[in-house]
């Protein structure tokens, strides 16, 4: 997976840090109760994402959209990677 994700990153993506993946909930109003219009799911999201931000050098921060907050895990932790590109 890195290998693909590395290729991207040749072509202008990035993964997410963490200050980037909560300035994108904080815009975007993004909720972890289902009741909500903007509910995390409706933007097609799944419940958390890797950052690029290192907690260590065994843990990394995660966005947690089912809690609505970032939490740091262990990076042998199996979690989605998002990427993002500016235009």
């Amino acid at each position: 997976m890195w290998g693909q994700i590395q290729e991207k990153v040749n072509n202008g993506w990035f993964v997410p840090s963490r200050a980037e993946w909560s300035a994108f909930g904080g815009e975007l109003g993004i909720s972890e109760d289902s009741s909500n219009e903007k509910y995390y799911g409706n933007f097609g999201l799944s419940l958390c994402y890797w950052s690029s931000s290192q907690n260590s050098a065994n843990s990394a921060w995660d966005a947690f959209f089912n809690i609505g907050y970032m939490t740091k895990y262990n990076v042998n932790s199996y979690y989605y990677v998002r990427l993002s590109a500016t235009f």
